[in-house]
């Protein structure tokens, strides 16, 4: 049987550079890999599957646990991810936490079986304590999208709080005083946390918050549009909606303008994420940009650096603060862009 060191021989390269090649790794000149790929079938090389799977078991490699691989979020986080482990040479292995705190407890425990020493987890199921005692047994373990106050220097999180507010005072600002809210119905932080934004942005304002009305829905088109007709149903008067995300925006203008209510110039809209739609929609959404790529990154550099059991002293490192995208589907209000003419 013909050997790595054969090959490596014949293509006057280095043992190393011919499994570079063989694993697609980046770091070798075309011209180089042209010249293996010309040894590997003069040679008619033939991998040895059980030593490349005992040599793997030993590389570093970093477990990236998610939800799931079908949503845009995740796929963004998955890309980002492994583009951070290729930067590093890093192995990447994606498993899926799917919808329960059982699911993604099945997939943590398959990511050390993998020997992953490096794990980023997004994790929205299991309990504060839970992940608490994860953290302490797994040093290269960190959190993605989700602040356990107990262990901040280990989570990478977006401060949905701060966008929420931000994006009130934007309204406001623009003379808006009436608004409603269409949020989502899942059990997770996030919008728990963007209605309190809103709130607080409201009360920083002025503004009574335990007066803001609103609808909760699934994150979807179909949920922002039966959340805002039930919100005109009941007769509520607004020139805002907040939206939790930009899917649900997208929901509300349709629901809007099917009865014969235009943004922005009667109502304005907001999202959040700066998804796709909302570059797409007519008009396009005003939203908080999520740096999805940027957290992924960010993650992954710190579960290689906790790993290796070093301290990067800086607890607010994996903060990130959304800022406003302003598109078209804002402007003053009615009554102050009538009181102008």
């Amino acid at each position: 049987m013909t050997t790595i060191d054969q090959v490596a021989a014949l293509a006057k390269v280095s043992a190393a550079t011919v499994s570079r090649v063989l694993n697609q790794s980046p770091g070798v000149r075309q011209q180089t890999r042209e010249r293996v790929n010309r040894a590997l079938e003069k040679l008619a090389y033939k991998p040895n599957y059980a030593a490349q799977a005992l040599a793997r078991s030993k590389e570093k490699s970093l477990g990236l646990i998610i939800a799931t691989l079908s949503e845009p979020f995740f796929m963004s986080v998955a890309d980002s991810t492994g583009n951070a482990c290729q930067t590093e040479s890093i192995q990447l292995i994606t498993l899926l936490g799917g919808q329960s705190a059982q699911t993604e407890e099945a997939a943590l425990r398959s990511a050390q079986e993998h020997n992953c020493r490096s794990i980023v987890f997004h994790s929205k199921y299991l309990s504060d304590e839970k992940l608490a005692e994860i953290l302490r047994q797994t040093p290269g373990l960190i959190l993605l999208n989700r602040l356990l106050p107990s262990h901040p220097e280990r989570c990478v999180w977006l401060d949905n709080i701060c966008g929420a507010e931000k994006m009130v005072h934007h309204l406001v600002n623009l003379g808006h005083r009436s608004f409603v809210y269409i949020n989502s119905v899942f059990e997770i932080g996030d919008p728990d946390d963007r209605l309190a934004g809103w709130k607080k942005g409201l009360q920083a304002s002025g503004f009574d918050p335990t007066l803001l009305r609103g609808e909760c829905e699934n994150p979807t088109l179909e949920g922002g549009y039966r959340a805002t007709q039930r919100l005109i149903k009941k007769g509520v008067r607004f020139t805002g909606v907040l939206a939790y995300d930009d899917s649900m925006a997208a929901g509300a203008i349709r629901a809007l303008r099917d009865q014969g209510i235009e943004v922005p110039r009667d109502v304005s809209v907001v999202g959040f994420n700066d998804a796709y739609v909302a570059r797409f929609t007519i008009p396009k959404i005003t939203t908080m940009h999520y740096p999805v790529e940027q957290m992924a990154q960010r993650a992954a550099m710190l579960a290689l650096t906790y790993a290796e059991e070093r301290d990067i002293g800086d607890k607010n490192a994996g903060r990130f603060v959304p800022v406003i995208v302003e598109r078209q589907s804002v402007t003053f209000c009615p009554e102050i862009a009538r009181g102008s003419e």
